[in-house]
Protein backbone atom coordinates (compact mmCIF):
# COMPACT_ATOMS: atom_id res chain seq x y z
CA UNK A 1 0.00 0.00 0.00
CA UNK A 2 2.47 2.52 0.47
CA UNK A 3 4.95 1.58 -2.64
CA UNK A 4 1.19 2.08 -4.53
CA UNK A 5 1.08 5.57 -2.64
CA UNK A 6 4.96 6.11 -3.58
CA UNK A 7 3.74 5.19 -7.04
CA UNK A 8 1.25 8.00 -7.37
CA UNK A 9 3.12 10.79 -5.77
CA UNK A 10 6.32 10.22 -7.84
CA UNK A 11 4.35 10.29 -10.99
CA UNK A 12 2.02 13.27 -9.89
CA UNK A 13 4.11 15.67 -11.59
CA UNK A 14 4.00 13.73 -15.23
CA UNK A 15 0.04 13.62 -14.65
CA UNK A 16 0.06 17.50 -14.00
CA UNK A 17 2.40 18.32 -16.93
CA UNK A 18 0.02 15.98 -19.42
CA UNK A 19 -3.32 17.55 -17.79
CA UNK A 20 -1.78 21.25 -18.86
CA UNK A 21 -0.56 19.89 -21.79
CA UNK A 22 -4.13 19.02 -23.19
CA UNK A 23 -5.67 21.65 -21.86
CA UNK A 24 -3.70 23.57 -24.10
CA UNK A 25 -4.56 21.69 -26.80
CA UNK A 26 -8.29 22.00 -26.02
CA UNK A 27 -8.16 25.47 -26.18
CA UNK A 28 -5.99 25.44 -29.18
CA UNK A 29 -3.29 26.86 -27.71
CA UNK A 30 0.02 25.80 -29.11
CA UNK A 31 3.02 24.48 -26.54
CA UNK A 32 6.09 25.10 -28.27
CA UNK A 33 6.90 28.91 -27.54
CA UNK A 34 4.43 29.40 -24.99
CA UNK A 35 4.06 31.68 -22.20
CA UNK A 36 3.46 29.19 -18.74
CA UNK A 37 3.25 30.52 -15.21
CA UNK A 38 3.78 27.85 -13.09
CA UNK A 39 3.12 29.73 -9.22
CA UNK A 40 4.28 27.41 -6.27
CA UNK A 41 7.47 25.80 -6.58
CA UNK A 42 7.34 24.88 -2.45
CA UNK A 43 6.46 21.77 -1.13
CA UNK A 44 4.36 22.34 1.61
CA UNK A 45 1.27 25.33 1.75
CA UNK A 46 2.74 28.69 3.56
CA UNK A 47 6.37 27.22 3.84
CA UNK A 48 9.90 27.67 2.00
CA UNK A 49 10.92 24.03 1.78
CA UNK A 50 11.68 23.48 -1.97
CA UNK A 51 13.21 20.45 -0.49
CA UNK A 52 11.29 17.12 -2.63
CA UNK A 53 9.61 19.01 -4.35
CA UNK A 54 7.60 17.67 -7.63
CA UNK A 55 7.35 20.37 -9.39
CA UNK A 56 10.72 20.90 -11.06
CA UNK A 57 9.72 17.53 -12.62
CA UNK A 58 6.59 19.04 -13.89
CA UNK A 59 8.18 21.90 -15.55
CA UNK A 60 11.30 19.33 -16.34
CA UNK A 61 8.39 18.11 -18.64
CA UNK A 62 6.82 21.13 -19.76
CA UNK A 63 10.23 22.47 -20.75
CA UNK A 64 10.51 19.87 -23.20
CA UNK A 65 8.04 21.33 -25.24
CA UNK A 66 9.90 24.37 -25.58
CA UNK A 67 8.13 26.46 -23.35
CA UNK A 68 8.90 29.78 -22.08
CA UNK A 69 8.64 29.47 -18.23
CA UNK A 70 8.20 31.70 -15.18
CA UNK A 71 8.08 30.79 -11.77
CA UNK A 72 6.18 32.86 -9.01
CA UNK A 73 5.98 31.53 -5.85
CA UNK A 74 6.30 34.27 -2.56
CA UNK A 75 7.67 31.41 -0.14
CA UNK A 76 11.33 30.46 -2.08
CA UNK A 77 14.43 32.45 -2.16
CA UNK A 78 15.04 33.33 -6.34
CA UNK A 79 18.83 32.17 -5.36
CA UNK A 80 17.87 29.19 -3.53
CA UNK A 81 15.57 28.31 -6.51
CA UNK A 82 18.54 28.81 -9.35
CA UNK A 83 21.09 27.23 -6.80
CA UNK A 84 19.35 23.97 -6.25
CA UNK A 85 17.36 23.47 -9.14
CA UNK A 86 18.66 25.83 -11.81
CA UNK A 87 15.47 27.96 -12.16
CA UNK A 88 14.77 31.28 -12.05
CA UNK A 89 11.94 32.03 -9.63
CA UNK A 90 10.48 35.63 -9.51
CA UNK A 91 7.60 37.53 -7.79
CA UNK A 92 5.77 40.06 -9.70
CA UNK A 93 4.37 42.79 -7.76
CA UNK A 94 0.11 42.85 -8.02
CA UNK A 95 0.35 39.96 -10.31
CA UNK A 96 -1.55 37.71 -7.66
CA UNK A 97 -5.36 39.41 -8.48
CA UNK A 98 -5.27 38.89 -11.98
CA UNK A 99 -3.48 35.27 -11.46
CA UNK A 100 -6.64 33.93 -8.89
CA UNK A 101 -9.18 34.93 -12.39
CA UNK A 102 -6.94 32.60 -14.05
CA UNK A 103 -7.01 29.89 -11.61
CA UNK A 104 -11.05 30.48 -11.43
CA UNK A 105 -11.33 30.36 -15.20
CA UNK A 106 -9.06 27.44 -15.23
CA UNK A 107 -11.42 25.47 -12.48
CA UNK A 108 -14.92 26.76 -14.11
CA UNK A 109 -13.89 24.91 -17.64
Amino acid sequence: MILSGRRINDNMSRHIAEKVLRLMTKKKIQAVNSNILVMYLTFKENCQDIRNTKMTDAIADLDSFYANIDIYDLWVNADEVKYEYGLKACYVAGFFISSNKAILEYGNH
